[in-house]
């Protein structure tokens, strides 16, 4: 009864009725729920904030209670629009250039190499991989989305995650001892060579015959790892610029394990959070091996990891990928990619840039910690969360597969066109591969939008093959849908189940 006395008393058009339950990605009254600038192909002037529309004008209540006013009949869609459209394949206007690509994939598959050389042609017709093969059409609608990398890609590509590794920090090759040997004494005890040094002096022996390698600093030939360099803020091939950070760096990981690494990680520009690029590292480790350098001795950890993880082999520590999406890879790429762009917008020394640019460039290689680059792209956004609100480009590592989403008002459904043409080869008859394509190069930049896709376009000749007269519906609401993101209002529910009445049986009655 409230309901209905406050109804009589409130003013509201039938459009706002609609939205106390309805809900859309845009504002309710504009059509299509979105503002569109320089006409957007409509009869009458660009629907603006200010072009009102009402839910009545396509939907007509009061038809019964079982009645369906979400279909609109084409003559309704053709007011508006500049292109009459009397039926889809007579006069509707051909699909824009490239459909449906608008942007290269997230993850870097050339299905013409593929198809034409990495599949084994040895297998039989009958065993020989199709798209079903790795797409789960159990779950076609707009896209088929493909199956895991365990399911597709692991038998090939597995090997080639886990043998790159990340070079964390290394002895560098040094011209100049930059150690107090006496202050290593104290802080990692005596060498080897020491005792033995000790041992033959007490024994009687000569001591002169115990030789000491003057040329270990030298012998090594390497220099910086790109995140020591960017750690010590230092150009990695400059021995004389890095020579006393160095030697600074390893006493204070010598002294304190982990903690130096953390507190120069934290001041590098960027969001860095050493507690997921070091998940895991072992702080004893950093200590022994630096002492061992110190020390002129290589340093070989106790226990060997065969699983992949942190760990220690002749002058440096390094991570190996433990398989495929390992965290703390991801978060070194998270962080690397950004790296040089937060260094510019902190104001960083050049140097320090220049490293950060280094670590980009040697994560994104061939040869970069579990070759993640080889499949995943790195592609410019827009980040909202900038200070004051402003926008700002970033770039983002694609690690998942991203379903289609640039054509909100088109809708498509996979599911039948499957069933009807049936799964495998017959995937081609849409879809045809472009071996011309320099599909490659459009994962060298950071620009989606700037690709060759792999596959030739879809044009509509292809879709009135089946959609015309006297075969296949072929309405604008068959593709099209008017609203953007239609929904209901989250708390409808529950308001319909606090107005329900009880009802003799249930709880109370």
């Amino acid at each position: 009864m409230i309901a209905w006395a406050e109804a009589f008393v409130t003013h509201q058009t039938v459009g706002e009725s609609c939205t106390d339950c309805h809900a859309f990605g845009g504002p309710a009254t504009t059509a299509h729920n979105a503002v569109f600038d320089g006409g957007g192909g409509f009869a009458t002037d660009s629907p603006s904030a200010e072009t009102r529309t009402d839910c009545v004008m396509c939907h007509t209540e009061h038809k019964g209670k079982d009645a369906n006013i979400a279909p609109m009949k084409d003559a309704q869609c053709n007011s508006c629009h500049q292109s009459t459209v009397s039926s889809f394949s007579r006069d509707h206007p051909a699909f824009a250039a490239g459909f449906p690509h608008d942007r290269r994939g997230s993850i870097q598959f050339n299905h013409v190499n593929h198809f034409s050389q990495y599949f084994p042609k040895e297998l039989a017709e009958d065993k020989q991989p199709t798209c079903v093969t790795c797409h789960d059409v159990q779950r076609a609608g707009l896209d088929v989305p493909p199956g895991s990398f365990e399911q597709n890609c692991a038998s090939c590509h597995l090997e080639g995650i886990t043998d790159r590794s990340l070079r964390l920090i290394t002895l560098p090759y040094l011209e100049e001892d930059p150690f107090d040997m006496d202050q290593v004494a104290e802080v990692c005890g005596p060498t080897p060579d020491q005792v033995e040094f000790l041992r033959a002096r007490a024994e009687g022996g000569d001591p002169d015959e115990v030789e000491f390698d003057e040329y270990f600093y030298e012998d090594w030939g390497d220099y910086l790892s790109p995140p020591m360099a960017l750690m010590l803020g230092a150009p990695p091939d400059d021995n004389y610029e890095y020579n006393e950070p160095v030697g600074e760096f390893f006493m204070a990981l010598a002294e304190s394990g982990l903690e130096p690494m953390v507190e120069r990680l934290e001041a590098v520009p960027g969001d860095a959070r050493p507690e997921r690029l070091l998940a895991g590292l072992d702080g004893e480790l950093l200590r022994r091996a630096a002492c061992a350098w110190m020390q002129k001795m290589e340093y070989e950890a106790p226990s060997e990891l065969t699983g992949g993880g942190w760990q220690s082999e002749g002058v440096s520590v390094s991570y190996r990928p433990t398989g495929h999406a390992d965290p703390i890879a991801r978060a070194w790429f998270d962080f690397a990619v950004n790296a040089p762009r937060a260094a510019e917008a902190a104001g960083a020394d050049e140097i320090v840039i220049e490293q950060a640019e280094l670590l980009q460039t040697t994560l994104l290689g061939d040869t970069g910690l579990g070759n993640c680059a080889k499949c995943h792209a790195v592609t410019e956004v827009t980040d909202k969360s900038g200070e004051g609100g402003e926008d700002a480009a970033k770039l983002m590592v694609e690690w998942g597969y991203q379903p289609v989403e640039d054509r909100p008002y088109v809708q498509y459904d996979h599911g039948p066109h499957v069933n009807l043409l049936g799964p495998g080869t017959l995937c081609a008859t849409c879809h045809k591969l472009n071996p011309e394509a320099d599909y490659a190069a459009s994962f060298k930049h950071f620009d989606a939008t700037d690709f060759a896709p792999g596959f030739k376009p879809i044009g509509k000749e292809t879709c009135t093959q089946c959609h015309t007269e006297a075969k296949v519906r072929q309405d604008c609401q068959l593709c099209h849908e008017y609203h953007l993101e239609p929904g209901f209002i989250r708390t409808m529910g529950f308001q319909q189940t606090a107005q329900e009445p009880e009802r003799p049986g249930q709880d109370g009655g």
